[in-house]
Protein backbone atom coordinates (compact mmCIF):
# COMPACT_ATOMS: atom_id res chain seq x y z
CA UNK A 1 0.00 0.00 0.00
CA UNK A 2 3.00 2.13 0.85
CA UNK A 3 4.08 2.31 -2.89
CA UNK A 4 0.54 2.94 -3.86
CA UNK A 5 0.56 5.69 -1.79
CA UNK A 6 3.42 7.50 -2.70
CA UNK A 7 3.32 6.52 -6.81
CA UNK A 8 -0.35 8.14 -6.84
CA UNK A 9 1.08 11.27 -5.08
CA UNK A 10 3.89 11.47 -7.23
CA UNK A 11 2.56 10.72 -10.65
CA UNK A 12 -0.44 13.79 -9.53
CA UNK A 13 2.66 16.13 -9.13
CA UNK A 14 3.99 14.74 -12.03
CA UNK A 15 0.65 15.96 -13.83
CA UNK A 16 1.14 19.71 -11.62
CA UNK A 17 4.65 20.28 -12.32
CA UNK A 18 4.79 18.95 -16.25
CA UNK A 19 2.46 21.61 -17.29
CA UNK A 20 5.09 24.25 -16.76
CA UNK A 21 8.31 21.92 -17.42
CA UNK A 22 7.02 19.85 -19.50
CA UNK A 23 9.75 16.59 -20.04
CA UNK A 24 9.57 13.58 -22.40
CA UNK A 25 10.77 11.16 -19.16
CA UNK A 26 8.81 12.90 -16.54
CA UNK A 27 9.05 15.19 -13.63
CA UNK A 28 8.58 13.81 -10.77
CA UNK A 29 9.47 10.08 -9.55
CA UNK A 30 9.77 7.81 -6.66
CA UNK A 31 13.11 6.79 -6.02
CA UNK A 32 16.13 6.40 -3.31
CA UNK A 33 17.77 9.65 -2.54
CA UNK A 34 21.14 9.24 -1.40
CA UNK A 35 25.19 8.34 -2.28
CA UNK A 36 23.94 6.30 -5.74
CA UNK A 37 26.51 6.18 -8.52
CA UNK A 38 23.84 7.20 -11.29
CA UNK A 39 23.57 10.04 -12.83
CA UNK A 40 21.33 12.48 -10.99
CA UNK A 41 17.90 12.16 -12.81
CA UNK A 42 16.88 16.26 -12.84
CA UNK A 43 13.72 15.40 -11.83
CA UNK A 44 11.60 16.02 -8.17
CA UNK A 45 11.94 12.30 -5.97
CA UNK A 46 10.06 10.94 -3.59
CA UNK A 47 12.14 9.17 -0.97
CA UNK A 48 10.01 7.69 2.21
CA UNK A 49 12.59 8.59 5.25
CA UNK A 50 10.69 6.44 7.94
CA UNK A 51 7.08 5.78 9.25
CA UNK A 52 6.28 6.03 12.45
CA UNK A 53 3.46 4.84 14.71
CA UNK A 54 0.91 7.89 15.10
CA UNK A 55 0.86 9.12 18.17
CA UNK A 56 -2.89 9.70 18.71
CA UNK A 57 -4.78 7.14 16.20
CA UNK A 58 -8.35 8.38 15.23
CA UNK A 59 -11.50 6.11 16.48
CA UNK A 60 -11.74 4.29 12.69
CA UNK A 61 -7.80 3.32 13.67
CA UNK A 62 -8.68 1.67 16.66
CA UNK A 63 -11.24 -0.71 15.34
CA UNK A 64 -10.63 -4.41 15.47
CA UNK A 65 -10.16 -5.67 11.70
CA UNK A 66 -11.85 -8.92 10.83
CA UNK A 67 -10.31 -12.08 10.12
CA UNK A 68 -11.97 -15.30 8.53
CA UNK A 69 -12.22 -16.98 11.86
CA UNK A 70 -13.44 -13.53 13.45
CA UNK A 71 -10.35 -12.19 15.63
CA UNK A 72 -8.28 -10.08 14.55
CA UNK A 73 -5.93 -7.18 16.23
CA UNK A 74 -6.62 -2.90 15.98
CA UNK A 75 -5.43 -1.53 13.10
CA UNK A 76 -1.71 0.09 12.86
CA UNK A 77 -2.14 3.63 12.53
CA UNK A 78 1.13 4.99 10.45
CA UNK A 79 2.75 8.23 9.31
CA UNK A 80 5.07 8.51 6.28
CA UNK A 81 7.89 10.75 6.55
CA UNK A 82 8.17 11.55 2.95
CA UNK A 83 11.50 13.26 1.30
CA UNK A 84 10.66 15.57 -1.57
CA UNK A 85 13.69 16.70 -3.21
CA UNK A 86 15.09 18.94 -6.43
CA UNK A 87 17.53 16.10 -7.37
CA UNK A 88 19.70 17.95 -10.52
CA UNK A 89 23.16 18.29 -12.02
CA UNK A 90 25.20 21.22 -10.48
CA UNK A 91 25.23 23.24 -14.02
CA UNK A 92 21.09 23.46 -13.60
CA UNK A 93 20.78 24.31 -10.13
CA UNK A 94 18.42 27.39 -10.86
CA UNK A 95 16.36 24.90 -13.12
CA UNK A 96 15.89 22.47 -9.49
CA UNK A 97 14.63 25.56 -7.76
CA UNK A 98 12.08 26.25 -10.55
CA UNK A 99 10.65 23.23 -10.39
CA UNK A 100 10.95 22.50 -6.64
CA UNK A 101 8.69 25.91 -6.46
CA UNK A 102 5.83 23.94 -8.36
CA UNK A 103 6.00 21.02 -5.85
CA UNK A 104 5.70 23.18 -3.21
CA UNK A 105 2.67 24.90 -4.93
CA UNK A 106 1.40 21.29 -5.57
CA UNK A 107 1.73 20.31 -1.83
CA UNK A 108 -0.32 23.73 -0.38
CA UNK A 109 -2.86 22.97 -3.01
CA UNK A 110 -3.49 19.52 -3.04
CA UNK A 111 -3.25 18.98 0.98
CA UNK A 112 -5.81 15.83 0.55
CA UNK A 113 -5.80 12.48 -1.55
CA UNK A 114 -7.39 9.57 -1.68
CA UNK A 115 -6.36 6.24 -2.86
CA UNK A 116 -8.50 3.20 -3.43
CA UNK A 117 -11.09 4.89 -1.33
CA UNK A 118 -9.16 5.92 1.65
CA UNK A 119 -8.15 9.81 2.30
CA UNK A 120 -4.74 10.80 3.13
CA UNK A 121 -3.65 13.98 4.20
CA UNK A 122 -0.24 15.84 3.53
CA UNK A 123 1.04 18.33 5.68
CA UNK A 124 4.98 19.93 5.51
CA UNK A 125 7.36 19.09 8.29
CA UNK A 126 9.37 22.11 9.44
CA UNK A 127 13.29 20.48 10.03
CA UNK A 128 16.07 22.87 11.77
CA UNK A 129 19.17 23.33 10.12
CA UNK A 130 20.96 20.84 12.65
CA UNK A 131 18.44 18.07 12.37
CA UNK A 132 18.35 18.69 7.94
CA UNK A 133 21.84 18.35 8.16
CA UNK A 134 21.93 15.20 10.26
CA UNK A 135 19.36 13.87 7.59
CA UNK A 136 21.71 14.48 4.42
CA UNK A 137 24.45 13.09 6.41
CA UNK A 138 22.92 9.69 7.34
CA UNK A 139 21.58 9.27 3.43
CA UNK A 140 25.11 10.29 2.34
CA UNK A 141 24.37 12.57 -0.33
CA UNK A 142 24.67 16.56 -0.69
CA UNK A 143 22.16 18.60 0.41
CA UNK A 144 19.09 19.45 -2.57
CA UNK A 145 16.51 21.89 -2.63
CA UNK A 146 13.95 19.67 -0.38
CA UNK A 147 10.89 19.12 2.17
CA UNK A 148 10.03 16.74 4.39
CA UNK A 149 6.13 16.08 4.48
CA UNK A 150 3.87 13.80 6.54
CA UNK A 151 1.54 11.31 4.92
CA UNK A 152 -0.95 10.77 7.39
CA UNK A 153 -3.60 8.25 8.22
CA UNK A 154 -1.91 4.87 6.73
CA UNK A 155 -3.92 1.77 8.19
CA UNK A 156 -2.59 -1.06 8.74
CA UNK A 157 -4.89 -4.40 9.23
CA UNK A 158 -4.33 -7.88 9.92
CA UNK A 159 -6.65 -8.41 7.41
CA UNK A 160 -4.23 -7.10 4.42
CA UNK A 161 -1.73 -9.45 5.41
CA UNK A 162 -4.06 -12.61 5.25
CA UNK A 163 -1.65 -14.44 2.87
CA UNK A 164 1.50 -14.48 4.83
CA UNK A 165 1.79 -17.61 7.37
CA UNK A 166 -0.21 -17.39 10.61
CA UNK A 167 1.77 -16.02 13.44
CA UNK A 168 3.09 -18.45 16.05
CA UNK A 169 0.42 -17.71 19.12
CA UNK A 170 3.52 -18.38 21.55
CA UNK A 171 4.84 -20.98 23.62
CA UNK A 172 3.18 -22.78 26.57
CA UNK A 173 5.87 -22.92 29.52
CA UNK A 174 5.77 -25.59 31.93
CA UNK A 175 6.98 -25.03 35.58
Amino acid sequence: MIKKILKFYADKMDQYVSRSHPQQEGCVEVGFIGNSVEARPNKIRFFLFSAEREPTPNANAMKMSGTTNGSGYPDLAMNLNVLIAAIFEEKKYSESLSFFSEALAFIQSCPVFTVEGVRYTVEVVSLGLSETNNMWSCLGSQCFPSVMCKIRRLLISSGTISKVAPVNKGYQLDN
